[in-house]
């Protein structure tokens, strides 16, 4: 069966190529990476075969491949392309090599083609240049910033050995000693567990490094928890991830805040509580929730100044950060667990 169904043209929108012409109308994605493979992010999100002319087209092939091959081939069979008629393809399901990008460790460019043959002539053609991401590469606030939230990696080894030491000084200055989230239906076991958690990232000894200019818009590599352990290096952004994960793993909720050029963490006090969707603009819908004692908004960066800090010093700071004084510093933030409902996952590691 041919994955179209013919509607009648009366698009004024024609074709770049040649509005006398057959031709092809697509849009793509302008960046991939190894966390799109991971999540099944769309790559074509617009595909249709023009037909402006006045004659009938039969037994048509549209093929899709990648130089170099970061997306799979994929071909499409026409039976007939009426005339004046515009043929949208319904699936448009593509493979992106994961291999390919699961083992990129710089930016490359790539060239996807769309050639449309009848027999072995080609009758149209269309290209769009695209980035491959490397594979710790986050696309930042041009591409998908959702996917922010595929850096988080609770099951990270490194996440275990910190929740364990947490553990431990919970247990060490009397409190219990348990990582059980919100079962016991008390906001301040949580904010007791995420204050364990704080020390034992204390304890660390990471060192701060600046995150590059503008990184909230057009992304950086993020150090996931296993090179942050073994560097003891890390952005504010490193940290916030790392941070975001151990409270993840210790089945509390958490977001992430940007802000232009420095990133925060966050956890809410109750399980049934988010912001309204999986993301957010607006600044006072964060400012309410804080002021309401819902969620807890801290500076992760103050567990890299190479002394023990309060963790309340560091939510001071956060709250500060999201006055209204400061609100056009604003960027966005992401609710971890909406972006697991919406099967954004954690990156294999």
């Amino acid at each position: 069966m041919p994955e179209f169904e013919e509607i009648k043209s009366d698009d004024t929108t024609e074709p770049e190529e040649d509005d006398q012409k057959i031709a092809i109308r697509s849009e793509v994605v302008s960046h991939i990476t190894f966390a799109s493979h991971q999540n099944h992010v769309a790559v074509i999100t617009g595909l249709a075969v023009v037909n402006p002319t006045s004659e009938d087209l039969y037994d048509l092939t549209l093929h899709l491949f990648t130089e170099p091959q970061v997306v799979g081939e994929r071909t499409w069979a026409f039976d007939q392309v009426s005339a004046e008629s515009t043929y949208p393809v319904r699936n448009l399901a593509v493979t992106l090599k994961g291999a390919v990008l699961q083992n990129l460790t710089e930016r490359m460019r790539a060239e996807l083609v769309f050639e449309l043959r009848k027999g072995d002539t080609i009758i149209a053609q269309q290209s769009h240049a695209i980035e491959a991401l490397a594979w710790n590469e986050w696309g930042g606030q041009r591409y998908m910033p959702e996917l922010l939230a595929a850096f988080v990696t609770p099951n990270d080894p490194t996440i275990m050995d910190l929740i364990r030491n947490a553990s431990m000084i919970l247990k060490s200055n009397g409190r219990k000693s348990s990582m059980e989230g919100y079962q016991e239906g008390d906001s301040r076991r949580v904010w007791e567990i995420v204050s364990g958690i704080w020390a034992a990232v204390t304890n660390e000894n990471i060192t701060y490094a600046n995150p590059p200019p503008s990184f909230e818009k057009v992304g950086q590599k993020v150090r996931l928890p296993s090179k942050i352990k073994k560097h003891r290096l890390a952005t504010c952004l490193d940290t916030a991830l790392l941070f975001a994960a151990a409270i993840e793993h210790a089945g509390i909720s958490p977001i992430i805040v940007l802000t232009h050029g420095h990133a925060l963490c966050g956890f809410w006090l109750r399980p049934q509580l988010h912001i309204q969707g999986l993301m957010t603009d607006d600044p006072m819908e964060i400012r309410k929730a804080i002021d309401a004692r819902d969620l807890v908004l801290f500076e992760p960066t103050q567990a890299t100044t190479g002394h023990p800090m309060p963790f309340t010093s560091a939510v001071n700071s956060g709250r500060n950060q999201l006055s209204e004084e400061k609100e056009d510093q604003f960027v966005y933030a992401i609710d971890i667990a909406r972006a697991r409902g919406r099967q954004i996952q954690p990156l294999s590691t």
